[in-house]
């Protein structure tokens, strides 16, 4: 009888544990407050490298697009990198001339443990800089405390006054 309440306790646990750790759902085209001058919405999000380890940057053509993506070296625009096919690259592909008419794009990374999950609650705009305001919500669960980068594809729905390089971030814990 101790033998088969053994194995059942460890058949639970390797359950609970194997729950705890898996992934959840991203919560993409979450609609954000840009400041008081309007709206935007995340468009991808998820553990994805871009090359700012820790910052962002505010893109408000294709061209500026391109030139980032070369300067950072992350392969996005180059069809002979590894990260060409990935999702976030086909994404940032997908943006041309026509939608930096009117909107502009924020990207944003950072380095952060698994054992929260993260969103974009609001950009705040302060003199030529923009603010990503990023909640995090604890997991319930067990995780290794490793760290990853974090990619967030961000739409503006009009143009900001920010300079490209002057995009910071906060993480709200909660």
């Amino acid at each position: 009888m101790k033998i088969k309440n053994a194995v059942f306790f460890c058949i639970l646990l390797a359950f609970f544990g194997l729950v705890s750790c898996s992934n959840t759902v991203i919560d993409s085209n979450k609609e954000f407050t840009v400041g008081t001058e309007g709206t935007g919405k995340t468009v991808f999000q998820d553990k994805a490298g871009f090359g700012l380890s820790q910052g962002g940057v505010y893109i408000d053509s294709k061209e500026n697009f391109e030139t980032i993506c070369n300067k950072l070296n992350n392969g996005f625009f180059d069809n002979g990198s590894q990260t060409y096919n990935s999702k976030a690259a086909t994404i940032c592909r997908n943006y041309d001339d026509s939608f930096f008419e009117d909107k502009a794009l924020i990207i944003y990374e950072f380095m952060a443990g698994h054992h929260y999950n993260y969103s974009v609650e609001n950009i705040d705009i302060y003199n030529e800089e923009a603010i990503v305001n990023i909640k995090a919500i604890e997991k319930q669960g067990v995780y290794e405390d490793l760290a990853f980068s974090y990619l967030f594809i961000l739409e503006i729905d009009i143009k900001l006054d920010v300079k490209s390089e002057n995009v910071k971030g906060n993480i709200i814990y909660s």
